[in-house]
């Protein structure tokens, strides 16, 4: 299955997040956006495309896109054009919506998660980054191929219908292009195009790319208890008793993609890149430190509903339920064994270090257990009222304290106590300006070290997924190991000698709240790999638009 790709030299990408882009009728970008770099992904096509110093022309590439690369989560539109009216055979938008899953009093969520819906997505995404899929069709039209995988954003394109809908919207926007371009050479073109798309030019990833004794490729969201789908190769909703039938094809959630639909996706109204804060456990501290009413308005709002999907990921299920997933997933799992030539039970080995998910069985600390006891009896909303009345009730009694007023009893004469020490006089001027800050501090102090408590110690998923990195090198044997999903670019030496790791960052804007800067060299990254004589050439790159070519990544040590 995979010798004819041997020749090809290796572009690898992730984590690119294209959302619904720039809506070209109103010429601005949705809130929800967090990629803004179509014209200088089709100038790195570009580049590659007519030869680089030291290769020669005539070879070709092969990209891999190695999953979140189209970010179904964040479309939330709802406006059906006339050509899904035409794929769909209806007349009008609301003959569409009736044949869409969606919630109809929640609408400002977007459709659903089945195969229709997310074609709607797709061809959403692919209108608002117009640049960047013409310059893809392009490429693939010069005889370069395109590998697809799937992350936790865009495991929708687990759906055969998604994937077959992708090539012939392409193939619009490019016969768009050249049209308006007036280009003399349209015709032959397309008959180029659609002769690469007949000769599988674009491929679809279902977990990894492996080379024997090579390489090793896939996203990372597996090892990632936040995101991880309990299936990861038929990652859909279990036969839920009472469930509406019609949805039971769509897509079983994680806690990260529940957070991000109904949590993100509202509060990017406000902070267009509240998102790209990483880690993403470590983004309620921001939430709360810096936007506290927007929160709180969340939180007795839509946080309402957000618990209420959360709460219908944790109901107790029969055992049962997941058979059929389970058995569709051991069936990919074997296809999958035999198509790359790898024993299965290092394969299965390798696909039980996924990490059991927060929303599942199996959970993994004392707090998740807390979070599902809370959810599953509604005390969530009463604790924070709890809380919130703590707070005040303490704001009060110390404030009162500050202007002398009076209390009964034995609070009376400890007040009094503590003015007739000296240092109560020296302080006196200053007691009320720093009590009042130290009593932001402490409330703010205990409501972090209860989100602490509450959501686990901070964390890095890059060395979760170092870790497995190591272990996929030993069961396969494979000199290097390449993933994406934490935005962090990094490059690590396995244990045994000329083995490697590669995170490919991201081609997006991080934020990293705890180092309070923007992290520039994890954006913009790619892997280049050049085939030589005595193997693979590799280089972790950033593109560097101004000078119009890649440089090495700044790395420390």
């Amino acid at each position: 299955m995979q010798s004819d790709l041997s020749k090809y030299d290796l572009l690898i990408v992730s984590d690119l997040h294209l959302s619904e882009g720039r809506n070209p009728a109103v010429k601005k970008f949705s809130p929800n956006e967090d990629f803004f770099f179509d014209e200088e992904f089709a100038r790195f096509l570009g580049y590659h495309s007519c030869g680089i110093p030291g290769r020669s022309p005539d070879k070709r590439w092969h990209l891999i896109i190695n999953g979140d690369f189209l970010d179904f989560l964040q479309v939330v539109s709802t406006d059906i054009g006339q050509e899904f009216r035409e794929y769909l055979g209806v007349q009008n938008s609301e003959e569409a919506c009736a044949l869409l899953n969606y919630d109809r009093d929640r609408a400002g969520y977007g459709f659903g998660c089945g195969p229709r819906e997310t074609i709607f997505k797709l061809w959403k995404i692919m209108d608002g980054h117009w640049q960047f899929f013409e310059a893809l069709a392009e490429f693939i039209t010069q005889g370069h191929i395109v590998t697809i995988g799937r992350g936790n954003h865009d495991v929708e394109l687990f759906y055969v219908e998604v994937q077959a809908a992708l090539a012939p919207k392409l193939r619009r926007i490019y016969k768009e292009k050249l049209t308006r371009e007036h280009d003399l050479e349209l015709t032959g073109k397309l008959a180029r195009f659609d002769e690469a798309c007949r000769s599988d030019a674009i491929r679809f990833m279902e977990w990894f790319h492996y080379e024997k004794e090579l390489l090793w490729i896939e996203h990372g969201n597996q090892y990632d208890k936040v995101n991880s789908f309990r299936y990861g190769l038929s990652p859909l909703l279990p036969n839920i008793p009472g469930w509406n039938p019609k949805r039971k094809d769509e897509i079983d959630l994680p806690w990260g993609s529940l957070f991000v639909r109904y949590l993100f996706n509202k509060v990017e109204k406000d902070e267009p890149f509240a998102d790209n804060i990483k880690p993403q456990t470590q983004f309620i501290w921001w939430f709360l430190t810096h936007h506290l009413g927007l929160a709180l308005r969340f939180l007795f709002g839509d946080g309402r509903y957000m618990l209420k999907k959360m709460q219908r990921s944790w109901r107790a299920l029969p055992v049962e339920a997941y058979s059929e997933r389970k058995k569709d997933h051991d069936a990919h799992l074997g296809g999958l064994a035999a198509a790359f030539g790898i024993p299965l039970q290092r394969l299965v080995a390798i696909d039980n270090r996924r990490a059991p998910s927060v929303l599942k069985e199996d959970l993994p600390s004392v707090s998740w257990k807390m979070v599902r006891f809370l959810m599953r009896n509604g005390l969530v909303l009463p604790l924070v009222v709890l809380l919130l009345l703590f707070a005040a009730a303490l704001a009060v009694f110390v404030i009162w304290c500050l202007f002398g007023l009076c209390f009964p009893g034995p609070i009376h004469g400890l007040v009094e106590g503590l003015a007739r020490f000296p240092a109560g006089r020296i302080l006196d001027g200053l007691a009320v300006s720093f009590l009042k800050w130290l009593l932001f501090l402490v409330v703010i102090g205990c409501a972090g070290f209860f989100l602490r408590w509450l959501f686990g110690a901070k964390r890095r998923e890059a060395n979760g997924l170092l870790q497995n990195a190591k272990a996929i090198a030993g069961l396969l044997n494979v000199q290097y190991v390449i993933m994406g999903h934490t935005h962090d670019t990094d490059l690590q030496s396995l244990d045994s000698p000329g083995r490697e790791y590669f995170n490919t960052g991201t081609w997006t804007k991080v934020f990293s709240e705890e180092e309070r800067l923007i992290r520039e060299e994890s954006e913009l990254v790619f892997l280049q790999a050049l085939r030589k004589a005595d193997g693979l050439r590799i280089k972790l790159l950033k593109w560097n638009d101004g000078a119009g070519e890649p440089r090495l990544v700044k790395l420390f040590d």
